[in-house]
This record gives C-alpha cells, sequence and structure tokens, in this order.
C-alpha cells in the first residue's frame, strides 16, 4: 500500500540522501559476491560472544562453548 511506499521511500532518503530506483537495488543485491558475504562474517561474527535462543526441543542444540571454539580467529 501507500504507507509501505512511503516508508520505504523515507527509509532511502534518510540512508542515501535520495530516492533509490528499484534496478538499482537490484544491481546492488546481484553485485554480492561470496567474498563480500565472508568480509562481512568476518568482521561480525568471527571472534565475538554472541546470543543464542531457541524454541522447541534443544537436545541436539550445541554447546556454548562448541559454537563459540567454532567462531575463534586464531590471532598469531
Amino acid at each position: 500500500g501507500s504507507q509501505v511506499t512511503c516508508e520505504d521511500i523515507g527509509r532511502q532518503v534518510l540512508s542515501y540522501g535520495r530516492r533509490i530506483h528499484p534496478s538499482e537495488t537490484l544491481a546492488r543485491i546481484e553485485d554480492v559476491d561470496v567474498e563480500a558475504v565472508k568480509r562481512v562474517a568476518t568482521r561480525y561474527f568471527y571472534d565475538r560472544d554472541f546470543a543464542l535462543a531457541a524454541i522447541g526441543p534443544i537436545y541436539e542444540l550445541p554447546d556454548y562453548n562448541w559454537i563459540r571454539r567454532r567462531t575463534f580467529r586464531l590471532r598469531y
């Protein structure tokens, strides 16, 4: 609806200072490659403490320390 469109335009103007055409949005999405995803994951996920929430049976949920060991980047 028009409210959603207005919110989208407002968000774009606040973020970019202008309205972003849908074709530009698609081009930006298509420009994302494996290296960009790895770079962001390294910056925000590796070697960070985290919060974990689960719903339902958690008997197969790994222990916090097990997960933390796998997000720790060895630094020499």
